[in-house]
């Protein structure tokens, strides 16, 4: 689902606001879902960056990089349909720590609670419906987790046109939200279609404690001349 969330433009360090940032689209898109996957159980709905392996990635960046062990407790940040949550629970075995799925969307949470409750997992993964900008983190993430997810949440989050009190646009305020979540010397993995490597790093490294510590490598390209990827995903640290 990378196009989903790809801008079209950047202006500075900034993308250009989009329909792809507000609510209101994401909402549609997860009523759409909601509806194919009642009448297609096996249509569980789109898998964000399927096309690079993100999700295959990630898992084995956590177990071989970061040997995270299996009773870790994850938070999904902009779960969407919880795929990425239920992958690691089934397939990557880990098992005994909280996982907790995030969205502001409704939508995208009665989507993903529909989806655990038919793969019996309705009590392993749970799904709250929560904006990460705008509420309290303490309420959803308590004494933090050991391992913060973000697949494609930031990308979406820099294509609103909403505003903090200060005057800055919302994706200003993502990391200082996003690092309260993630306990001390643990992690926060971000996936991105419209940042690189070093934006990531730029934006979100040194905020709240978060110290850049790694990246998972996908097939590379070259264009003009510049050698690239389609996605990044950046590794964080917690101090």
């Amino acid at each position: 689902m990378s196009q989903a969330v790809m801008a079209d433009e950047k202006e500075g360090d900034q993308l250009n606001p989009s329909k792809l940032g507000t609510k209101a689209y994401w909402d549609k898109a997860y009523d759409c879902e909601t509806e194919n996957f009642r009448t297609n159980p096996s249509d569980e709905g789109v898998i964000w960056f399927e096309e690079s392996g993100a999700e295959d990635r990630i898992a084995k960046y956590l177990e071989e990089e970061l040997q995270i062990p299996l009773d870790a407790s994850f938070v999904d940040v902009g779960t969407g349909n919880g795929h990425l949550l239920f992958t690691l629970r089934e397939e990557n075995e880990y098992h005994g720590g909280k996982m907790l799925g995030i969205d502001y969307s409704e939508k995208g949470v009665e989507l993903a609670k529909e989806i655990a409750r038919l793969r019996g997992l309705e009590k392993e993964v749970e799904f709250e419906c929560v904006d990460v900008i705008k509420d309290d983190v303490q309420k959803w993430a308590g004494d933090g987790f050991d391992v913060v997810l973000d697949k494609g949440t930031f990308d979406a989050i820099s294509l609103s046109d909403e505003l903090l009190e200060d005057g800055r646009r919302i994706a200003a305020g993502y990391a200082e939200k996003v690092a309260q979540a993630v306990k001390p010397g643990k992690w926060f993995i971000i996936t991105s279609c419209n940042w690189t490597e070093e934006e990531l790093k730029e934006k979100l490294g040194c905020v709240g404690g978060l110290e850049y510590y790694g990246s998972i490598k996908y097939p590379s390209f070259t264009f003009g001349g510049k050698q690239g990827q389609a996605i990044s995903s950046v590794c964080f640290k917690r101090s």
